[in-house]
Parts: structure tokens; sequence; C-alpha cells
């Protein structure tokens, strides 16, 4: 990451990870980043009392442990307990399904009125405010460069798989000393929420932005619009983003078009059967994903 102290300088405090009430009794003096802060530290700063100095005196030996990268995070689960309650780190993990095997990003995450009703509160609104409360912490500047060597980690490994990991690859990822303890499925979810590092798009998480994805599939899409046949495509990530894309789909053998019109040699072979061998049929070229009901071939 690099992290340097001009860097730092040069974050608003409204964004650095310094409490509310530090952030707000700053503001009213007039310091809005976090140099103009470092400069007015000898002189007395309006509204600012003892709790507040030393909540100040913390953040800058945090800051300056990650300049230094000295005691940074070992694993996930230590940088959840760096910056969040006891409440907190419960409502993240179970939003985040961190200790739950099964979750998928694909799938309903608990509810609010669950984890309300787990931790003894009366309303999901309380659940709401924990979460949002610890999301805010988490997308700190102070934590985001406390989590880099984590992130770091995580992005060598998706970047010797050409910068993006599906769903169903991360079950291999289970176990890694970074995650410490964590399902892969929902850490990397919550580092996508938390941060610009890593992006979540349909089933796959990628190192590139979601801008970036954006464009290349619109760049892909065009190509297979012009396709009267299924296209081969060799580039992992083109692969991927392709195979995930809902407009898309496939063949068992890993071509790519689009219904209809990209369909046409594997519909041609069908005309002359009869419904029901035309579904089945067409289904063993194509697929989980892609297959038809005879009447969609019909039409």
């Amino acid at each position: 990451m690099g992290l340097s102290r001009e860097q730092v300088d040069q974050w608003p405090v409204a964004e650095a990870g310094l409490p509310r009430r530090v952030v707000r009794a700053l503001q009213a003096a007039g310091i809005s980043t976090v140099g103009e802060l470092r400069q007015r530290m000898a002189s007395r700063i309006p509204r600012c009392g003892a709790a507040s100095r030393r909540e100040i005196a913390r953040f800058f030996e945090r800051v300056d442990e990650s300049v230094s990268e000295a005691s940074l995070p070992v694993d996930l689960r230590a940088w959840l307990g760096e910056f969040l309650s006891g409440a907190e780190q419960f409502v993240v993990e179970q939003r985040y399904g961190l200790d739950d095997p099964l979750f998928r990003p694909t799938m309903k995450r608990r509810t609010l009125a669950e984890i309300a009703a787990d931790r003894g509160w009366q309303t999901r609104e309380r659940a709401r405010q924990v979460l949002c409360r610890a999301l805010k912490k988490l997308r700190s500047r102070l934590a985001r460069a406390r989590a880099w060597r984590l992130i770091a980690v995580c992005r060598q490994r998706m970047e010797k798989s050409g910068g993006v990991v599906t769903s169903l690859e991360l079950g291999a990822w289970r176990g890694a000393t970074w995650l410490g303890g964590c399902q892969p499925w929902g850490a990397l979810l919550l580092l996508a929420e938390t941060g610009g590092e890593l992006t979540r798009r349909h089933d796959y998480f990628s190192t590139l932005p979601a801008s970036a994805l954006e464009k290349l599939e619109a760049r892909l899409l065009a190509v297979l619009e012009k396709a009267d046949a299924p296209i081969q495509i060799t580039d992992r990530l083109a692969s991927v983003v392709l195979d995930r894309h809902p407009q898309v789909d496939a063949t068992r053998d890993g071509r790519f078009f689009l219904f209809p019109r990209g369909a046409a040699p594997l519909l041609a072979a069908l005309k002359s059967l009869s419904p029901e061998e035309a579904e089945r049929r067409y289904n063993e070229q194509v697929a989980v994903h892609s297959r038809r009901r005879a009447s969609e071939l019909r039409r």
C-alpha cells in the first residue's frame, strides 16, 4: 500500500476514523483535515476535553503504526475487534455470515429482526443502528489503512487467477490464515462493501472497480449481439464476466451467446424434432443456467 504521512494528512477528519464527538469539535474549530489537526495539536482546541485529546493521540499512534506497517491486524477477526464493540462485531458477523459455512453472497442474508432477537433486543431498528455504526467505522480511512495487508493477500491470490474469483472457487480459500476463522464468501463480501479495493458483481469478486467491469461487459455484449453463433472466449476474466452475466447463455464446452440469435446453429438442428426431443437435445448442449423450455425453442 505504501501509506505515507503526506497521504494521511490529506484525509478529511470526518472520514478519518475519529469518534463522532471529536469530529464535531474539530469541525467547529475549523479543522477539516488530519494535516490541519496535526498542526493544531500543540495548541488548545475548543470543546476538546481530556478524553477527546486521548482519542486524538491514540488515533495518531495507530496512524503511525499503519505508516510504518507495525502491529497491523494479523487477520480479519483481529481487524474487526480493533474497531468494533462486542455488539457491533456480533451484528457484522451475523449479517455477513462470517461464522456460517453455508453462507453465500447470492443467498438471502440473516434479517435484522433475526439478529436483534438473537441479541435480546426488542426491535430490528436497534440492530440496524448498530450495523450502520459498525460499517461506518470499517469504512473509515484508518480502518482501511489498518486492513491493507489483509486486502493485499486477498488481491494477490485473485490476481493469480486473472483478477477474479467466483463464488464456487472460494471454497478452496477456506482455512486461509488471514481469514481468522471466517468463511471466505462473507469475508470478501464485507471487504467489498466497506472499501473500494474489491468489487462484487453477480456471482464473482474482482480486483477491478465496478466501472471497469461494466465497460468490459458492454464491450463483450456488443460482440455477442452481432454473432450468429456461440463464441469461444479464452481470456479468464472475460469468460467469468460472461458466464456470470444474467443475459448471457453458454454451451457446455464454454462458448457464449445471446439467445436466440446466437443460438442459431443449435436451433437449426432441432427443426425436424418433436418439442420434447428438441428441448432435450438443446439442453444437452448448453450449460445448466442456459437451459430452455420447449415453448421458448418453438418461438
